[in-house]
């Protein structure tokens, strides 16, 4: 009743139940639980038969007030498939739809994921022919009222299920199709979601707590503890072990342990090599306990699939390669594009792409030449590689860049 957001009490159940004068019968009470769980149920999707009046998909399925809902949106509509866009020049495909900022890109082979704060996320087919990138599904996030609700995370698991969590603190558990078949709502507000490496389990990260959840909703475990609070951030090491970010400390947390302090000071990134052997934090200041300082005013930095090879930028565009083995420079590079906030390597590790917030350039990483850039409106949000075929998709304002680099 708590994760539903429920606070009746037995007595106010009993009296909506109109139960007021004879006395409830062994096992009743479990039946006005259930049924206040269906209601509430129906409640979250009512308006959704209206729907396609703003333009989203309208659910299909019936409700029962004995079987949890699932909501299964019309397949025909027009509207759930072909609400998007597509203006493209040579290389270049941009990719409309959204009518808000996207804050988020995830890829899984052939499909490209954008969420919105517009409420939606939309699932775009990746493929050779242009043309069919209109072919696009919709995920609503819809409260009762019928109000969208901002998409914050996404996550997408090998298994084909989706995990999104929206600012309403709920996570909503998807098929590849793109149904609705869970939603899981915590106690505390939830900051982001993340499968493990197997995707069988999802990491919801709040404030004080981890909380651990199996691929179809169920919690399997909640991590709490006197000393991590104020979490900003946290992901998966191993199956088993958490890295935790805080305010003021990075931890590293393992399942059925007590947390230990890895690092203490004020933050502002986080990364693990692609192993997870090496860890590399940006901190505001140095101190003079570092371990290792590579450089001031970082602003981003990224791993190869070699592990040991690290990338810095600074403030003035430049991209310092270390080797963490030798600790030493091994190249640098001068991109001159302002302040760069994301660098990310293809999968082969061929290129690299950097984006400050109105330009993106991409480097041919055998010669550390220039093979490309382009200049977008301000508000570049979030970059990636797609999975297939190795295009880079660029999220800004409301619209997907995607670019090929042949």
């Amino acid at each position: 009743m708590k994760e539903r957001g429920l606070n009746h009490s037995a007595f106010m159940l009993k009296n909506e139940a109109g139960s007021l004068i004879q006395d409830l019968p062994s096992g009743s009470l479990v039946a006005c639980l259930e049924k206040a769980l269906a209601i509430e149920e129906l409640e979250r999707h009512k308006n959704e038969q209206d729907a396609l009046k703003t333009g989203l998909p309208r659910c299909i399925n019936e409700f029962r007030l004995n079987h949890p809902h699932d909501c299964i949106y019309d397949s025909i509509s027009p509207l759930s498939h072909t609400n998007g866009s597509v203006g493209g020049l040579k290389h270049l495909t941009i990719l409309s739809g959204h009518t808000g900022y996207i804050k988020s890109l995830v890829t899984r082979k052939e499909l490209l994921l954008s969420g919105s704060i517009d409420g939606t996320i939309r699932m775009w087919r990746l493929s050779q022919n242009i043309q069919d990138y209109s072919t696009v599904h919709i995920l609503p996030h819809i409260l009762a009222n019928q109000t969208s609700v901002e998409v914050v995370s996404i996550d997408y698991n090998q298994l084909g299920i989706i995990a999104s969590l929206a600012v309403d603190g709920v996570v909503r558990l998807w098929s590849s199709e793109g149904v609705l078949f869970n939603t899981i709502q915590h106690t505390s507000q939830i900051l982001k979601v993340e499968w493990d490496s197997s995707g069988m389990f999802l990491l919801a990260t709040s404030y004080c707590s981890l909380t651990v959840w199996d691929s179809q909703g169920q919690l399997m475990k909640e991590l709490i503890n006197e000393h991590v609070q104020e979490i900003t951030m946290a992901w998966w090491r191993s199956p088993s072990e958490f890295t935790v970010q805080t305010l003021h400390e990075v931890w590293a947390w393992r399942q059925d342990q007590h947390p230990v302090e890895l690092f203490v000071g004020s933050v502002i990134r986080v990364q693990w090599s692609p192993s997870k052997t090496y860890l590399a934090i940006i901190q505001e200041t140095q101190d003079e306990c570092d371990i290792w300082y590579l450089n001031r005013d970082i602003t981003a930095i990224s791993f190869t699939s070699k592990d040991y090879i690290l990338l810095t930028v600074n403030i003035n565009s430049e991209i310092y390669f270390w080797d963490l083995e030798s600790r030493t420079t091994v190249s640098r590079i001068h991109a001159g594009i302002g302040k760069i906030f994301k660098l990310v390597f293809r999968k082969d590790d061929e290129f690299l792409a950097a984006c400050s917030d109105s330009e993106v350039q991409i480097w041919n990483m055998e010669n550390l030449l220039l093979f490309k850039k382009f200049k977008l409106t301000n508000n570049i949000n979030d970059i990636i590689w797609t999975d297939e075929a190795g295009r880079l998709a660029v999220a800004f304002l409301d619209k997907i860049a995607v670019y090929s680099l042949y």
